[in-house]
């Protein structure tokens, strides 16, 4: 049976269903913000302390049935400032408080970062894919899904995005003496508001299409950050998992090795 480590964080919760379709959608920003107001405030923030400008943040509240799109109302939108700050502030009605049997009600905080240059930072994109996500909209996502929404009540949240750096890893050696015997790796990197993987099968595989004895891959890594290069292998049925933290600078490593 195939191992895999998804390496799942639940600060990167893509909000999905905000973002791709709904069956409804309007638009409900408060022009100014009062004593009764829910406020959401933090910072986004990129290596060595620096402040990321004009990153869309929005939150939206969803209501859904069972196999049904949802109902969507945006609830507020804004763009951080020079210094990597937004504060954005919303009302919660009556009816988004009020449960409904058989009606999910939920709020998701979302960060767009497609303003970022991709040759510079790391987006969600360059280190997993989104299923459905034909049109690329999501690669670009940082989300809070089912975040807290109380009346008159201030949360923060605060998101890093890491610069990058592309190195090329080396998986060699791979001589299979099981169906089923593989290699394969994920790269850990401070993200968000905490982790994330790079996890874009990077392996050689026997089962199905043998992959080869020798592939190079260039993988995402979080520049002047310890990142954490995770090798799984599977040897005629026998698991073996390791881990190597390794501190990323501009010029080291120059490239990454792990044999099978």
């Amino acid at each position: 049976m195939r191992v895999k480590n998804f390496c799942k964080n639940l600060c990167l919760s893509l909000c999905l269903m905000a973002w791709t379709g709904c069956d409804k959608e309007e638009w409900d920003f408060a022009a100014e913000e009062t004593a009764e107001s829910t406020v959401i405030t933090g910072e986004v923030r990129s290596t060595n302390g620096e402040p990321l400008a004009d990153v869309v943040v929005r939150v939206d509240y969803e209501e859904q049935r069972w196999l049904q799109l949802p109902n969507v109302r945006h609830k507020a939108e804004v763009k951080t400032d020079k210094k990597g700050a937004y504060r954005l502030h919303f009302l919660v009605k009556d009816d988004e408080t009020t449960e409904e049997e058989g009606l999910s009600k939920s709020y998701h905080l979302a960060f767009d970062l497609r303003n970022l240059n991709p040759e510079v930072y790391i987006l969600p994109g360059d280190m997993y894919d989104v299923p459905g996500d034909t049109e690329g909209d999501l690669r670009t996502i940082v989300g809070f899904s089912y975040i807290p929404a109380e009346k008159a009540s201030t949360y923060t949240y605060d998101v890093y995005v890491p610069r990058k750096r592309m190195i090329q890893v080396t998986l060699r050696g791979f001589v299979p003496e099981a169906y089923g015997d593989y290699i394969r790796l994920t790269n850990t990197l401070p993200y968000g508001s905490g982790t994330a993987c790079a996890d874009k099968d990077y392996e050689l595989r026997s089962d199905g299409y043998y992959s080869g004895e020798e592939r190079t891959f260039s993988i995402p890594f979080a520049l002047n950050e310890e990142n954490v290069v995770t090798v799984e292998r599977v040897k005629n049925g026998v698991s073996l998992t390791e881990e190597h933290t390794i501190l990323v600078s501009d010029n080291t490593p120059a490239s990454l090795t792990f044999d099978f």
